[in-house]
């Protein structure tokens, strides 16, 4: 009967701590769980140091940015590239999804950012981008214009209101073969520029 009794107390003492580990397990993930949670939801900060542009790349709402000159770029900037930031490391997947160009390339890291040349190949060099209708034949002596524009082409292309200030994009539209003087638009903030003889100038 005794031995009944011990084996007893020894089988009650057991779970009770077995329930107390369990319910001090319990307490744990519950306390780091909101931690983790909101680690989770909390958006990346975009450092200034990078200069980034835009609401994302290559389409708004995307982790990746285009990034302007400054101290922590102007090493990696190409004339004939795109800069492009995407936060992580290099094997985060918003790189891997930007490294699906095959003309795309990782050039560095910098402030928790990877860094991302991207040729711009046939999109006049510069970081230029937009419709160009060089391509595409006269009809009756008149250039073919961009889909609802007087433009032959419009895009969009780096610029900064002085130098060594830090770049961001501006439209800009181009106009072929025209006698007449289109003008720089201020409520749209579209910057025209004219191409004739082979040659191109901004309009005033």
């Amino acid at each position: 009967m005794r031995n009944t009794g011990k084996a007893f107390h020894a089988a009650v003492t057991f779970a009770a701590c077995a329930a107390l580990t369990l319910v001090t397990l319990i307490a744990m993930g519950l306390a780091s769980h909101p931690a983790s949670a909101a680690a989770a939801s909390e958006p990346f900060v975009w450092p200034a140091s990078l200069a980034p542009m835009g609401d994302g790349y290559p389409k708004a709402g995307d982790a990746c940015r285009r990034l302007g000159e400054w101290a922590a770029t102007v090493n990696y900037l190409d004339h004939m590239a795109v800069l492009v930031g995407c936060p992580g490391d290099s094997d985060s997947a918003s790189v891997r999804a930007i490294l699906r160009d095959p003309h795309a390339r990782v050039v560095g890291a910098a402030d928790g950012v990877t860094l991302i040349s991207i040729p711009t190949e046939g999109k006049c060099g510069t970081g230029v981008s937009g419709t160009m209708n060089s391509t595409l034949p006269a009809h009756n002596g008149k250039h073919a214009k961009s889909p609802g524009t007087a433009f032959s082409a419009t895009g969009t292309l780096p610029c900064a209101r002085r130098v060594g200030q830090p770049t961001h994009l501006c439209r800009f539209g181009v106009v072929r073969a025209t006698a007449t003087t289109p003008r720089s638009s201020p409520s749209t903030g579209l910057m025209a520029v004219l191409a004739r003889s082979s040659s191109a100038r901004t309009a005033p």
